[in-house]
């Protein structure tokens, strides 16, 4: 892949989006009074949300490293391939941490789990955040990783559009 100034900004963007979707689900924590007790919950109580900040942060560090390969360098073949196997990484870990936010925000009617959002609310806003910017970390991913591989099998498509 050609290391061009579009892909470099949008690979900077999309480490910016990581790093800030897994300092988010770091962050979520919150303390209610419900009844008089203290109900505390935190990203940690989700195995999901934490395998989501943690996938987060490792796609962050692996595209801010992949800005100091040279355009010329073969690495950019071992780019490709890593980018795929972060992407499944990510998918699953954005999937799975969705469902556990509908969990929260609907409960489970069938095992009489009641909604955790209506108690922490705050916790469910940050969580939302950081899912949402998982994502959009994930579809600029998603665009490099297709337009290096358009770039691989037909490297005359383009040229230097890109």
């Amino acid at each position: 892949m050609a290391k061009t100034a579009a892909s470099v900004a949008v690979r900077g963007v999309a480490s910016v989006a990581y790093f800030a979707a897994a300092v988010s689900m770091l962050f979520a924590y919150q303390r209610s009074y419900v009844n008089g007790f203290i109900f505390k919950i935190s990203f940690r109580d989700w195995v999901s949300f934490v395998l989501f900040a943690i996938a987060n942060s490792l796609a962050s560090a692996y595209n801010f490293s992949t800005l100091c390969i040279p355009s010329g360098s073969n690495l950019w073949r071992m780019v490709v391939l890593v980018d795929m196997a972060s992407t499944i990484v990510l998918v699953s870990s954005l999937s799975v941490s969705a469902e556990s936010y509908h969990l929260l925000n609907n409960g489970s009617p069938k095992v009489d789990w009641s909604a955790v959002c209506g108690v922490a609310r705050h916790f469910c806003g940050v969580v939302l955040a950081a899912l949402a910017l998982g994502a959009c970390g994930l579809l600029l991913n998603l665009g490099l990783l297709f337009y290096s591989l358009l770039i691989i099998f037909n490297p005359h498509s383009f040229g230097d559009f890109i």
